[in-house]
């Protein structure tokens, strides 16, 4: 059975809020950033809250839902996705594990010249964001839900920004400091920078009254580019893939921050804030949705479906 996604066609936004908590315990270890540590700030009434985990690193989490990393290709109900892949230096990659993707400095420059030399790409005309759409749908669809930037393009101006995107935050958060040491059971008094001896060390935890996922994907955009119909239940069906994938294995960010949908929230349904009332399905079903759409969109899609650079 078809899942119901009639609401994609009216609504400007899919808005998802998921209870999370702690799979043991009360504390979790929040994303820290580099002379910043966790990115705490307060709410106004609500107390301090926290970033447990940021826009970028979800986005990165999202795509490898559908990535099979000891095989390395696509899971089974990915099979057939468009993605591109080149040798670099000593190993292989892919578009899709590429953080920047098709932009990535382990592609050739002449890729990315083909995608502007396909959409007639010119310093003196106006981007036209329905061609570049259709070519990325036809080479890898993932840089339409994840964005791409072509910066390395000529003057920088082939981009486009996510359509699916997410984060994690604490509500009513409260700081735990704790700490320990590294014993050598040889010298006590060795040298810290040899890495020996005693080392004591500090350890900032949180606990919070709420722990929320986010997530949003912005179907007004998805509908300006201008795509067929099957591509864009496509995409909204690999968005709704890889989001129940993430809530149902992904969510250990940390050896200290391992979450899990909290169910005593949820009464066994993920529902939408937007559209109201609509309820995520499972992950069985995505899947088998996911690979009839895959094979509704093989007439737009590169052949072969891989693309080897």
């Amino acid at each position: 059975m078809s899942i119901d996604l009639s609401w994609m066609k009216t609504e400007s936004r899919l808005l998802l809020d998921v209870p999370l908590k702690p799979v043991q315990g009360t504390r979790f270890q929040p994303t820290g950033f580099p002379d910043l540590g966790a990115a705490s700030y307060r709410v106004p009434g609500s107390g301090e809250a926290v970033l447990v985990e940021s826009a970028q690193s979800m986005a990165n989490r999202l795509e490898a839902t559908i990535w099979d990393s000891a095989k390395r290709e696509l899971i089974s109900a990915a099979q057939g996705i468009p993605y591109i892949v080149t040798t670099a230096p000593g190993h292989e990659t892919s578009s899709i594990e590429e953080s920047h993707r098709l932009n990535s400095g382990y592609f050739p420059d002449s890729l990315r010249k083909s995608v502007g030399d396909k959409i007639q790409y010119s310093r003196t005309s106006p981007v036209n964001v329905v061609a570049f759409a259709r070519e990325l749908l036809r080479l890898d669809p993932n840089c339409i839900l994840h964005g791409v930037f072509l910066s390395q393009l000529e003057d920088g101006r082939l981009r486009l920004p996510r359509l699916l995107s997410s984060f994690v935050e604490a509500k009513d958060a409260a700081l735990v400091a704790s700490g320990g040491v590294k014993l050598d059971r040889i010298s006590a008094k060795g040298e810290a920078e040899k890495g020996t001896g005693h080392i004591p060390f500090s350890r900032t935890e949180y606990s919070a009254a709420e722990i929320t996922a986010f997530f949003n994907l912005d179907l007004h955009l998805l509908r300006s580019y201008g795509l067929p119909e099957e591509a864009n239940r496509f995409l909204v069906i690999l968005a709704l893939y890889k989001i129940r994938a993430v809530l149902e294995s992904g969510l250990r960010f940390r050896t200290a921050c391992d979450l899990e949908v909290d169910e005593s929230k949820t009464q066994g349904a993920i529902r939408a804030r937007r559209p109201k009332d609509w309820s995520l399905p499972g992950l069985e079903d995505l899947a088998q949705e996911l690979a009839a759409t895959v094979a509704g969109c093989k007439a737009h899609f590169a052949d072969p479906a891989v693309t080897r650079v």
